[in-house]
């Protein structure tokens, strides 16, 4: 049987972590891996009592753990398992080895529930950080590697998110929590102190929100208690410019209002719409949620109000009234929308009679009366059958005048052939 080689499963995983990790992986990085989790997983083991043949496991799960992001962010912990499923035979793991090092890493996937000792020291050595002096800095990387995979995170969305995180976390050994728990109470205490001071400095008044909604048709007509409700739900977002505020595909659950500044609604580098100042988008979504159909980017600094749809459900619980009127409004767009498609329809259509002429003067067979209709519209498709109505009848008075001194040439040729 072939001798397990753990140092070169280690360099085969470090290999690929360092060569194919995306850039944006800053947060799951190949440091995260080897400067992190593989110090603290040997720390809590060796104070657990782990040696010989598990502790090699252990320190085997922990190089390939993470492995997974090389191929794909979503399911990365079964992509990693599968790695080493087919990776590890090479370097002398036996099937049972191979399948107790996929469990651990399995294991880490969120939420937790790990069954093993070894399965607890892995779960706990992936959120060390929790209890590190650097907690605050690593948590920013994380932030960013999710912001730039998955949309912009604003401020206090993603502080109460750790917080809550944080406080619903525990370690799973004693060693941890021997060596981790103290700092991690520091740095919940610092992530409460950041809350603080962002809701003071960045509440906006209520009556600011007020003033966005009566511009908004969705809320405008509604009564001022009803409005007040809905104004004190909205979640406040502070965008830099250039932050995307979501992706294309991501999937929506909330409307936005612009409270201030401007966004561009593009689909990859092409250009959809600017949005400013009081106006929504996002709004379908918040009534059934879909993939998100464009991409939206803060094109310049700027203040959202954020609406999801548990806050709308809930006020439309308490407002049956609210519901209607909405489900009137969204009637009228509706109709709108159809109107649009109608009229897209008809363009669409008669472009194609502009196409078609264009093959039939090829072909020989233009009608010019085939464009009356279309040349009558007062916008650019007019035009462009106005146009192309005069070029071709231009061309075709050109051809016929030059048929005429073709055939007076002739005439001419054949006079003087008789005089010869």
């Amino acid at each position: 049987m072939k001798p397990l080689n753990f140092e070169g499963a280690k360099q085969y995983a470090l290999a690929r972590l360092g060569a194919e990790l995306p850039e944006t992986t800053v947060y799951h990085s190949i440091a995260h891996t080897r400067d992190e989790v593989a110090p603290a997983a040997e720390k809590i083991a060796v104070l657990e009592g782990i040696h010989g043949d598990e502790l090699l496991l252990l320190n085997t799960a922990v190089y390939f753990h993470d492995l997974g992001f090389v191929e794909s962010r979503v399911g990365h912990e079964e992509t990693g398992a599968r790695i080493a499923e087919e990776v590890l035979p090479r370097f002398g793991y036996s099937h049972d080895q191979v399948r107790t090092i996929t469990s651990l890493i399995l294991a880490t996937k969120l939420p937790h529930s790990p069954r093993t000792l070894l399965e607890r020291i892995l779960v706990d050595a992936d959120l060390a950080v929790l209890g590190r002096d650097a907690f605050m800095e690593r948590n920013l990387d994380l932030r960013d590697e999710l912001s730039t995979n998955g949309g912009y995170i604003p401020d206090d969305l993603w502080i109460q998110e750790q917080i809550s995180f944080m406080d619903s976390h525990r370690y799973f050994t004693n060693a941890a929590r021997t060596i981790l728990d103290a700092q991690k109470k520091k740095n919940l205490a610092l992530l409460l102190e950041r809350k603080s001071q962002y809701a003071k400095k960045s509440r906006t008044p209520i009556g600011h929100r007020l003033a966005s909604l009566r511009h908004v048709n969705l809320f405008s007509r509604l009564p001022e208690e009803t409005l007040t409700e809905v104004a004190s739900s909205l979640k406040e977002f502070h965008i830099e410019a250039g932050q995307r505020i979501f992706n294309k595909g991501d999937l929506g659950s909330c409307m936005y209002i612009i409270g201030e500044g401007k966004v561009r609604v593009h689909d990859g580098e092409m250009l959809l719409n600017y949005l400013y100042t009081n106006d929504i988008f996002g709004e379908m979504a918040v009534l059934d949620p879909e993939p998100r159909s464009a991409t939206v980017t803060a094109e310049e600094d700027t203040l959202l109000f954020h609406l999801d749809q548990k806050e709308l459900y809930s006020i439309l619980e308490n407002n049956p009234g609210v519901a209607e009127y909405i489900i009137k409004t969204l009637c009228q767009r509706l109709r709108a929308r159809m109107r649009d498609m109608a009229e897209d329809f008809e363009y669409m259509e008669q472009f194609s009679l502009v196409v078609a002429a264009a093959a039939a003067v090829e072909a020989g067979k233009y009608e010019p009366e085939s464009l009356n209709e279309i040349a009558q519209r007062p916008d650019e498709l007019g035009q462009l059958a106005l146009v192309f109505q005069r070029l071709v009848g231009e061309v075709d008075a050109r051809e016929q005048r030059l048929q005429q001194q073709v055939n007076e040439l002739r005439i001419e040729i054949d006079q003087s052939k008789k005089r010869r």
